[in-house]
This record gives structure tokens, C-alpha cells and sequence, in this order.
């Protein structure tokens, strides 16, 4: 499994007229979401999200986090300060 980050162009994929509205959506929609999702799709792939548990710190036993390696999604649980696979989804 292969995940993609959104191009981001330097100017929206639009008519060569563009219209007010076409600079508009560009520039305050279009630009800030796929910077937004190409973030998060990388920081997922490298470092993963970590669910922390109510009370716990970053880091801490008992949190939770969601990690893509060599395309297969891995739930792990911090336990002993080491992040323990619970569940994988093979990718192929």
C-alpha cells in the first residue's frame, strides 16, 4: 500500500481565465489544506500518532499509537517505555 501526498502546485490547476473566486479558493483554501494533509501524511508515515492517554504524558506507558511500517499499519501500546505492536494490518 502506497499513500501519495497531494501536489502542491504553484498555481491552482485552473482555466487560463481565472476568476477572483479561482485566486480566492487558491490561495486561502486550496495552498493551507494540502500543506495541512501532506503534514500529517508525513508525520504519520515517519513517526506515527500517539494517543495519549487522560492524565499521561507524551511518551508515557498505556498511550497509544497508530504507525505505518513497510506498508502495514501497526496499532502499538507503550508498555515498559517500549512501543508494543497489538495489532497489525498487512498492507498487502
Amino acid at each position: 500500500m502506497s499513500i501519495e501526498k497531494m501536489p502542491v502546485f504553484k498555481t491552482f490547476p485552473a482555466e487560463p481565465r481565472q476568476s477572483k473566486l479561482v485566486f480566492w479558493i487558491e490561495n486561502k483554501i486550496y495552498k493551507i489544506i494540502s500543506r495541512r494533509i501532506n503534514w500529517l501524511l508525513n508525520r504519520v508515515l515517519s513517526e506515527g500518532i500517539e494517543l495519549i492517554v487522560e492524565g499521561n504524558e507524551p511518551g508515557d506507558d498505556g498511550n497509544w499509537r497508530i504507525i505505518v511500517v513497510s506498508g502495514d499499519l501497526k496499532f502499538q501500546k507503550r508498555v515498559s517505555s517500549t512501543w508494543t505492536d497489538a495489532h497489525t494490518i498487512l498492507g498487502s
